[in-house]
């Protein structure tokens, strides 16, 4: 019988399948590409490596915060804004946390405000500094942070000890510090 509609086009010839073919090549393409874009989207920062994006400490050579005026340090634990001058004197088993928050991060809000209620509640040799994202772009780039409401533990020489998102009260913060 004769069809008088109009023909559809296949890519058949011989009985390979050209379009199964054409679709998988192009999905190896996009993950390919996708691949080749992760790869190099993480950047290399001293004393981090990045394992699926999760930061580890690395062994580098320790870069000590440099400082121009040494301020006294209260060995009592506590909660303020970020200064370099601020590590000079600091205990050496002091556990140091860098928060590193932002203006416009509504649970970085909610964590400042709480760490500021509770602070005297932190314990001894226990410091942790608030550091405006975007501001503190070195060091955002040094402890691989890429998003604010994120916590850095770092040794008194500045070195990586963990890293992590989503604390939101001075009790979740302390369980994390090792």
């Amino acid at each position: 019988m004769y069809n008088r509609g109009v023909r559809r086009y296949r890519l058949k010839t011989k009985g390979v399948n050209w379009s199964g073919i054409l679709g998988l090549l192009t999905a190896l393409a996009v993950v390919a590409l996708g691949a080749w874009f992760w790869q190099n989207s993480v950047t290399s920062t001293p004393g981090i490596t990045s394992d699926q994006g999760r930061p580890s400490l690395a062994t580098t050579t320790p870069q000590v915060p440099t400082s121009t005026k040494p301020v006294a340090i209260d060995p009592s634990g506590s909660y303020r804004p970020y200064t370099s001058a601020q590590f000079a004197n600091l205990p050496a088993d002091a556990k140091v946390v860098l928060f590193f928050t932002a203006d416009d991060c509504g649970q970085c809000t909610k964590t400042d405000i709480a760490l500021s209620e509770t602070a005297d509640g932190i314990p001894a040799k226990v410091f942790i500094y608030k550091v405006q994202y975007g501001e503190a772009v070195e060091l955002q780039k040094r402890y691989d942070v890429t998003a604010p409401h994120t916590f850095v533990q770092i040794d008194t020489l500045g070195n990586p000890v963990q890293h992590w998102r989503g604390s939101v009260d001075l009790e979740s913060i302390l369980a994390r510090i090792k």
